[in-house]
């Protein structure tokens, strides 16, 4: 991974890693102590243990410190191929797992002035199952993303227009296709941002929960303050059945036209 990273983005990627291993056969349990990894001067600490080492069950935790500028230009950059804008990011979990479930319970992440929460199960079985719940206090989307190039933008959609007028993509997916994408895991999932700012637009409470079992999927409620005004919605997609069933309800309730302005 390590290699791969250093060919994608063409920068040293100072790397290291430590750690202390014991384990007693007498009880069968192991622990690794003392954690620690450094990337690009970004580290990180922690510890686990756990019992039978063959078939493991293993508690831990894992604390970021803050990932330095360098670091994140490394590992994120935007599609404009610029580092991402992120000053500070701090993060620390927990997690345990006991029968065939990896709980980790508290997710704490801290970008910038942004503050993340939650916690996620993941069920081990023959079909995987996942429950998480998001909780985002704010984040102003404009800080991260590049600034938009009107006269590059102007001048890839004449060339685009010119030499692929006759040009047609289309991409087929069948009900067969999404029903075997849909089933491969099973999902519950709640998602919260108190406020975010998108397009110098200020949106508030934006709530949306989702689920997926054996191929249906349901996201309800969706919804969205806007200023004085509110956005809520529904959808959901029935892949199970031998017709592919889809159904989507759209409520906009005094929402500035602005706001849907590019």
């Amino acid at each position: 991974h390590v290699n791969s990273l250093k060919q994608r983005f063409k920068t040293p990627l100072p790397f290291e890693f430590g750690g202390k291993f014991s384990y007693a056969s007498t009880s069968d349990t192991f622990s690794i102590t003392d954690i620690t990894a450094t990337v690009a001067h970004s580290g990180l600490t922690g510890s686990l243990s756990g019992s039978k080492l063959t078939a493991p069950e293993v508690k831990g935790a894992f604390v970021l410190t803050d990932a330095t500028q360098e670091a994140t230009a490394i590992l994120w950059r935007h599609s404009s191929g610029g580092p991402l804008n992120i000053a500070t990011l701090t993060g620390k979990i927990k997690f345990q797992t006991h029968n065939n479930t990896l709980h980790i319970k508290p997710i704490h992440v801290t970008l910038d002035q942004s503050t993340l929460t939650g916690n996620l199960d993941w069920l081990a079985q023959k079909t995987p199952s996942i429950t998480a719940n998001i909780d985002i206090d704010k984040i102003n989307l404009d800080h991260y993303l590049p600034a938009k190039d009107t006269t590059a933008q102007q001048k890839a959609s004449a060339k685009k227009t010119t030499t692929k007028k006759h040009e047609k993509n289309e991409v087929s997916l069948t009900g067969a296709d999404l029903h075997s994408i849909l089933s491969r895991v099973n999902w519950k999932q709640t998602f919260v941002i108190h406020k975010l700012i998108y397009g110098k637009q200020s949106f508030s409470n934006i709530t949306f929960n989702t689920q997926n079992k054996t191929g249906i999927l349901s996201i309800a409620p969706i919804h969205a303050g806007i200023n004085k005004g509110s956005i809520d919605a529904s959808m959901s997609i029935n892949a199970a059945s031998k017709r592919t069933a889809f159904q989507a309800s759209l409520r906009v309730n005094r929402v500035p036209i602005a706001a849907f302005s590019p």
